[in-house]
């Protein structure tokens, strides 16, 4: 996985049902955006990026199917020994989205 894009690896491990704590290297702050990444699958295999106005921190969903699988940011998870935050706890709900 160490040549997998830091985003295909998160859809991959929230799409195992791996994902429950991602871990946070130091980044620089970013005007926040209302805009939600959506990745939908296609049948050729190929990872289609859209961008919806949901609320979700990232959503994902097959081509084939109107369910989504959408991720939130819930509780942080907190270093024992530094009391510092290094990563958040995701929840994650089921949606339906439809095309217009």
């Amino acid at each position: 996985m160490r040549n997998m894009t830091p985003l295909f690896r998160l859809g991959l491990l929230a799409g195992l049902g791996l994902l429950s704590a991602c871990t946070q290297a130091p980044v620089v702050q970013q005007a926040p955006e209302s805009n939600t990444v959506l990745l939908v699958s296609l049948q050729d295999g190929s990872i289609v990026k859209q961008d919806i106005d949901l609320g979700a921190d990232i959503c994902m969903k097959s081509n084939a199917s109107s369910i989504t699988t959408c991720l939130y940011k819930g509780d942080p998870i907190f270093d024992p020994d530094t009391d510092q935050i290094i990563g958040y706890h995701m929840q994650t709900e089921q949606v339906d989205l439809y095309g217009k």
